[in-house]
């Protein structure tokens, strides 16, 4: 976790004005001027005594170059926990405090290494929750609420060739509930069933098809 804050008062020299030790973390205030809570690992990487007179440009550089080393590390794991989207990255690491520019360079470095892919992502995601018999609104609010763009939804749905398998999808869900409506009439039956699979996220088109060639 690092946070950085300007606290408005230039001293003559860039000095360190305190030095704070806690648990899991430094605090650092250089000049009166700038003030800094960060790991104790990155501190360990970058060490300053209170009442140092340091070059605070370089000073803040280094500090920087091992924030972004950690912040990267600590998106791996999270990667390595299950696959993520670019904006989960991004919200996970500006929980731990990172700054908007450690994060940029984090994320850009994944997305170079592969590490991170939104399109491979939402394709997968597609593929996971038609077999879950979920239908296509739903499966676009998940990815949209993922940081998933439009555009990239939509590429995702016609590589996976969404409206075919949802149909298929669409038919194995409706069968367990036109079972139940056997003794039902038949109108009553479909509206009932199309009701379930909407409710499920399937479209109004998929779930009337689906229930029509189960019952017709």
């Amino acid at each position: 976790m690092a946070k950085i804050l300007l606290l408005g008062v230039k001293m003559a020299e860039d000095v360190v004005t305190l030095l704070k030790i806690y648990k899991k973390q430094v605090k650092i205030e250089i000049s009166n001027e700038i003030e800094m809570l960060v790991s104790k690992k990155v501190f360990l990487e970058n060490p300053v005594g209170e009442g140092d007179i340091i070059d605070k440009s370089q000073y803040l550089q280094s500090l920087e170059k091992s924030l972004k080393k950690e912040a990267l590390h600590k998106a791996v794991s999270y990667i390595a926990m299950r696959s993520r989207t670019c904006l989960e990255i991004s919200e996970k690491l500006k929980e731990k405090g990172y700054s908007d520019e450690v994060i940029s360079a984090v994320v850009n470095r994944l997305k170079k290494e592969g590490l991170l892919d939104d399109k491979s992502f939402a394709e997968n995601w597609v593929r996971y929750r038609l077999s879950c018999n979920i239908g296509r609104f739903k499966i676009e609010h998940e990815l949209a609420t993922k940081g998933i763009s439009g555009s990239i939804i939509e590429n995702a749905l016609d590589a996976c060739n969404y409206e075919a398998e949802a149909l298929v999808q669409a038919q194995n869900f409706a069968q367990k509930y036109i079972k139940r409506y056997a003794d039902v009439d038949e109108l009553i039956a479909k509206h009932k069933t199309m009701q379930a699979l909407m409710r499920k996220g399937f479209s109004y088109d998929v779930a009337k098809t689906a229930v029509e060639r189960l019952i017709n």
